[in-house]
């Protein structure tokens, strides 16, 4: 290493404690976290030695301004990210400059001059949730084989639940109560943060059924959700349960011509979110449910008053007969204005 780097540490020589030690142990992030702080950086990486065509060995944290990073958003921005991705990357490289600078004091005034870079303005569109009869044409639409009830299966818990998809192929079969009267999943969301959601008798029903054909020997476990690919079984990735989701969507296009061309897991949990709170579901209630910590994200996401709910109010409170209202009261012109202190 020469003088100038003894100095200026490397830019990626905190990365492996940053990833391996102090993600994950000690401040409890998830392994999806963790995997999307890493692949910030390797894109950061990547922008470094083809965008710029400099050395990985050579690059300081010195080299790390804001101009720098400014060139890094605009060539994601050319890339095709959108300003929540950009947004995403920015903060990825943040928090790593924060903590290279707990370990290196130097670095504070680095670590200060990017945590100054405006985040962009993401637009706030009302995001497309499925109304009842479009839930139901995707969730009856899985035929009537081994394949079609893994899937449904996938299908209902996804809504039923409003779990997001990779806390839904985390669950193992020991996560599992399949109890008529009192069934629950033990489900591990974001920050490692255990919480339990309660299962309705229909999907309970299902659970039963799948169970006996995915889950004979009750391994507690293996995953709840599992392919088999050359004849080795492994827990079935996001992309697959996607890819499940879709299917059926296009298939319910059939009966349901409202049906949007893209439809994705965390539509199910969106949809389910926003019918129960139209339908008068506490708003704590919803966000035990979706398990965020925060109620004021819940709040954002979901409490929005459609325009059927307001039109709905307004005509319980209307007039009926349309008669004219009468007095509460009957009294004379004197005595009404004395009343009204005038004369």
């Amino acid at each position: 290493m020469n003088s100038r780097n003894k100095s200026n540490p490397l830019f990626f020589s905190m990365t492996f404690k940053f990833l391996n030690v102090y993600m994950p142990t000690q401040v409890g992030r998830s392994p999806d976290t963790v995997r999307s702080y890493r692949d910030g950086l390797t894109l950061f990486a990547r922008f470094i030695t083809d965008g710029k065509g400099l050395k990985l060995d050579r690059f300081t944290f010195e080299e790390c301004t804001r101009d720098f990073i400014f060139d890094f958003l605009d060539w994601l921005r050319e890339n095709g990210c959108k300003p929540g991705t950009r947004n995403q990357r920015l903060a990825v490289l943040n928090s790593y400059l924060k903590y290279a600078a707990d370990n290196d004091v130097s670095l504070y005034p680095i670590s200060f001059a990017i945590g100054t870079i405006p985040y962009a303005k993401v637009p706030k569109g009302i995001l497309r949730c499925l109304d009842e009869k479009e839930t139901a044409a995707i969730l009856s639409a899985p035929p009537d084989s081994r394949l079609g009830i893994r899937d449904q299966m996938l299908l209902i818990l996804l809504y039923d639940s409003a779990m997001r998809v990779s806390e839904l192929l985390q669950l193992q079969v020991g996560d599992i109560r399949i109890d008529p009267k009192n069934g629950f999943l033990r489900v591990i969301g974001k920050g490692s943060k255990e919480r339990i959601i309660p299962l309705s008798e229909l999907t309970i029903g299902h659970l039963q059924q799948y169970m006996l054909l995915f889950h004979g020997d009750k391994d507690p476990s293996w995953y709840l959700f599992y392919t088999v690919i050359k004849k080795k079984a492994d827990r079935m990735s996001c992309g697959n349960a996607e890819r499940i989701v879709q299917k059926y969507a296009d298939l319910a296009r059939t009966e349901v011509a409202t049906m949007p061309l893209s439809v994705y897991p965390h539509m199910l949990r969106r949809s389910r979110a926003t019918a129960l709170v139209q339908n008068g579901v506490n708003i704590e209630v919803v966000a035990r449910l979706l398990g965020h910590a925060n109620i004021a994200t819940t709040e954002a996401h979901y409490a929005k008053i459609s325009t059927e709910v307001i039109r709905k109010a307004m005509e319980s409170t209307e007039l009926k007969g349309g008669g004219k209202e009468e007095p509460l009261w009957t009294t004379d012109e004197d005595e009404l204005k004395l009343l009204y202190g005038i004369r």
